[in-house]
């Protein structure tokens, strides 16, 4: 049945399903986000590791986003929990890179300090685009 009215509506209301549909779309975008994160003392063998010796050459934080878009930002806050000699929570090393597109494997280190690991609980905090995806916990020692 066809009235005057819904002549002069219709624009109104393709305007309005438009609109809806368009911000549904943008809600459905998951966005770049970090599946998993882990600690290893290798890239190559990539290990899961939650305890280090105090010897360890070097730590690594292996990740993988999805979704990512090129470019995005992932950054790294390498933060000591409780060690001797620093004040709890401190931010000791900070670094960032930029992913490709799609699913994308990175990865951080930091090399043993010169006078070698503070025993301790450790944690690396993964940002996407400056929002905290991921929380890696670790310790260094027994």
């Amino acid at each position: 049945m066809y009235s005057e009215n819904s002549g002069r509506m219709a624009p109104k209301v393709w305007a309005l399903l438009s609109l809806l549909f368009l911000s549904s779309l943008a809600f459905a975008e998951t966005g770049t986000s970090i599946q998993s994160a882990f600690a290893t003392d290798s890239k190559e063998r990539q290990t899961e590791k939650t305890v280090f010796d105090l010897e360890t050459p070097k730590i690594y934080i292996i990740y993988m986003l999805v979704d990512a878009h090129k470019g995005d930002k992932v950054k790294i806050n390498w933060i000591v929990e409780k060690a001797e000699g620093y004040k709890d929570n401190t931010v000791f090393d900070t670094a960032e890179s930029s992913s490709q597109a799609g699913a994308f494997y990175g990865a951080f280190g930091y090399s043993k300090p010169k006078g070698g690991w503070p025993p301790g609980a450790y944690r690396a905090d993964l940002y996407v685009e400056g929002k905290l995806e991921k929380s890696v916990k670790f310790r260094i020692g027994k």
